[in-house]
C-alpha cells in the first residue's frame, strides 16, 4: 500500500519537476537568445528523454493535482524530519511564474497603474469551465495589486466571477482588444486559433503569448508586436 501511494504522489511530482525544469530553461533561453522550442526538440532526440515529456515553455503547472501531490510528499518528509530540497525547489519555481510574467508585462507597459490588461482565457485549461487554481485568476489578482485594470474573455465564462468581481468580462476577443492596452493569452482555447488580428482594434497592438499558441507571423502581419515564451 505504501509503495502504491508513493507511486501516485511521485508520478505527479516527476511531471511537475519536468515542468519547473523547462520553466527555468525557458527563462534562460529568453535571456541568452536561444529558442526554447528548438531546445526541447534537441532534448527529445536523446533516447533517455521521453518524446511525451512535459518539457515546453510556459507558465508552469496549474490546477490542483500536481501541486497537491508535491505538498503531500513535502508534508510526509517534514513528518520524518526529512528536507525535501528538490520538491521545495520545484514548487518555488512554479510559484515564481506569475511574478516573472508581470515583469514581462511591465517591459511593454512601464507605467502599469491605470492601464488595462486583457486576459485571453480564464479557465486553468481548455475544455473546462473550472476556475479553481487558475493561473489567469492569479495573474488578475497580481495585476489588481499593482493598480492595473483587468479585462478578460473566456468562451466558457459569462457571469461575473465571485472571487474576482473586479475582472471586466468582454463579450468577444475583439471586444477585449478594444478594452485593453495589452493582451495576454493564458489559456489555449482552440477558438483562439481563428482570431483575425486585423479585426482586433487596439491603440498599440501588443500580445504576450504565454503558450506560444497563436501564429506569430499572422499576428505580426496584423500589426501586433508578439512576445512569446522561451525565445
Amino acid at each position: 500500500l505504501e509503495s502504491a501511494e508513493m507511486v501516485k504522489h511521485a508520478l505527479n511530482t516527476y511531471l511537475a519537476t519536468c515542468i519547473s525544469f523547462s520553466s527555468e530553461l525557458s527563462d534562460l533561453s529568453e535571456m541568452l537568445g536561444a529558442d526554447m522550442n528548438e531546445v526541447v526538440t534537441g532534448l527529445k532526440t536523446d533516447i533517455r528523454v521521453s518524446p511525451k515529456a512535459p518539457l515546453l515553455p510556459g507558465l508552469g503547472f496549474a490546477g490542483g493535482t500536481l501541486g497537491r501531490d508535491i505538498q503531500s510528499l513535502k508534508k510526509l518528509g517534514a513528518s520524518k524530519k526529512y528536507k525535501t530540497k528538490l520538491m521545495n525547489a520545484v514548487y518555488e519555481i512554479n510559484s515564481d511564474r506569475l511574478p516573472y510574467l508581470l515583469k514581462k508585462i511591465k517591459r511593454v507597459l512601464p507605467r502599469l497603474k491605470g492601464k488595462t490588461v486583457g486576459i485571453l482565457g480564464l479557465t486553468y485549461k481548455p475544455g473546462t469551465s473550472t476556475l479553481r487554481r487558475s493561473m489567469s485568476l492569479g495573474l488578475a489578482a497580481l495585476l489588481k495589486k499593482n493598480g492595473v485594470n483587468v479585462a478578460a474573455y473566456d468562451p466558457k465564462i459569462h457571469e461575473k466571477i465571485k472571487e474576482a468581481p473586479y475582472i471586466q468580462l468582454a463579450i468577444s476577443p475583439e471586444h477585449l482588444a478594444k478594452l485593453s492596452d495589452v493582451l495576454v493569452l493564458m489559456t489555449e482555447w482552440p477558438d483562439f486559433k481563428n482570431l483575425d488580428p486585423f479585426m482586433m482594434p487596439m491603440n498599440k497592438k501588443i500580445l504576450i503569448d504565454t503558450k506560444n499558441f497563436l501564429d506569430k507571423k499572422v499576428f505580426e502581419q496584423g500589426g501586433f508586436t508578439v512576445i512569446g515564451t522561451g525565445y
